[in-house]
């Protein structure tokens, strides 16, 4: 077995690797070649990419990489004119045109959350996805009918991938399927350990599940909002030993990854997710008209400065006291236009990935207080806003379960 086969990320998230799962964006001239193998396993797009966007989708399958292509069955809880119920969505099987679906209202017809999974798995399947992900939707209430009927259709989907022997390779391919349960979780509810803990009970004790796939909502990513999806991570991780992979958390996700939490995806506008979401873009894939793209910088762990030329100066002065070596634009300059500012991105947040996902906690967990110290520092120097809060209640939070677990303390 080659060096490379040795090292490389596995194609689905498990629990004694921690991975990043890529987003790569949409039409981002990111590229197969422009992943570490060795700490990127998969990628992610939504399903309403996998036409207009699918030669990358076919080129990581051939390299043997899984495809995460979640189907936001959300979006049919917008009103019907909303911008995001336009444009590919309405291509999907999932999508329910005559309806604005409300989860919280009732619990679903037997017939509708049949139809509903099939459909979506449908989707999913005809899109090329390894990882499919279960139907799921955004919660102004949490353990009422919404979650309850969240549960059902990942009950439904587990049947329905079974019986369907989904998990088989798709024809010409290695490697089985997979499925994940949905939960868009709200950040106020994260931030309630009893809704977490309930949360973290009712899921792990789906049967038939490969994993969990937790996608943060409407969150400000205070300290104990992002400690609390850390929670709901990790005892998920615990009670049903299946990995589980957060996402939407923000530039903290590297605090997840450092703390033991399986895998985390981030990537190209798919940092954060607001519900309901903003009109102004008729959907992912008209990105490029209008959406400016942050510049990350490894020594603020974030972002170098608002976008446009209020954040110039601070990013000309970074980058030429810290140098980087990406190799996508000169190393004492900041990458300019967004085709550069990506590729730098990607493999920058690759290289955090690898530095505080591929070794024991402990050691990661090291690393990341140390590099929270010098980001503090640089912010400070550079006139920037305060480092988010969750790269320190993460790790804080992770202490406590790891005491509970051990019988020490309490909860």
């Amino acid at each position: 077995m080659s060096d490379a086969a040795t090292f490389a990320a596995p194609r689905h998230p498990r629990r004694d690797r921690r991975t990043l799962v890529a987003w790569p964006g949409y039409h981002s001239g990111l590229t197969v070649k422009s992943f570490d193998r060795r700490v990127v396993g998969a990628i992610a797009k939504p399903l309403t990419h996998a036409s207009r966007d699918s030669k990358l989708i076919a080129a990581a399958l051939e390299a043997g990489m899984g495809v995460a292509l979640p189907g936001q069955t959300w979006r049919n809880q917008l009103p019907r004119n909303h911008p995001k119920r336009q444009g590919g969505f309405c291509d999907l099987p999932a999508h329910r045109p005559t309806l604005q679906v409300d989860p919280g209202a009732a619990t679903f017809r037997t017939a509708f959350a049949e139809r509903l999974v099939a459909d979506d798995l449908d989707g999913q399947l005809a899109g090329g996805a390894t990882i499919l992900m279960t139907a799921g939707h955004v919660h102004e209430a949490e353990v009422g009918f919404g979650r309850q009927n969240d549960l059902l259709l990942a009950r439904l989907a587990a049947e329905e991938f079974l019986d369907r022997r989904a998990f088989a390779p798709a024809p010409g391919r290695d490697g089985r399927r997979e499925l994940y349960a949905t939960l868009l979780v709200q950040g106020r509810h994260a931030s309630d350990p009893s809704i977490v803990d309930w949360l973290a009970r009712a899921y792990a004790d789906l049967e038939n599940l490969d994993g969990y796939w937790i996608v943060a909502v409407n969150t400000h990513r205070s300290g104990k909002q992002l400690a609390g999806y850390l929670r709901l991570a990790l005892q998920l991780e615990a009670m049903s030993e299946r990995p589980t992979v957060t996402s939407c958390v923000g530039d903290p996700h590297l605090a997840l990854l450092a703390s033991g939490v399986a895998a985390t995806c981030a990537g190209l506008h798919g940092m954060s997710f607001k519900f309901p979401p903003d009109e102004l873009a008729l959907d992912e894939g008209d990105d490029e008209a209008g959406f400016g793209v942050h510049t990350y910088h490894p020594g603020v762990l974030g972002n170098a400065g608002p976008l446009g030329p209020a954040g110039d100066a601070i990013r000309a002065a970074l980058f030429k006291n810290r140098p980087c070596a990406c190799g996508h634009h000169d190393p004492v300059r900041a990458p300019a236009g967004r085709r550069e500012i990506v590729a730098h991105n990607c493999f920058v947040v690759q290289s955090d990935a690898w530095e505080f996902g591929t070794a024991h906690v402990e050691i990661t967990e090291s690393r990341l207080h140390l590099r929270v110290a010098e980001a503090r520092r640089n912010r400070q120097f550079y006139g920037m806003p305060r480092l988010h809060p969750g790269f320190v209640t993460v790790g804080a939070a992770a202490a406590r379960l790891r005491q509970v677990e051990s019988g020490i303390g309490e909860s």
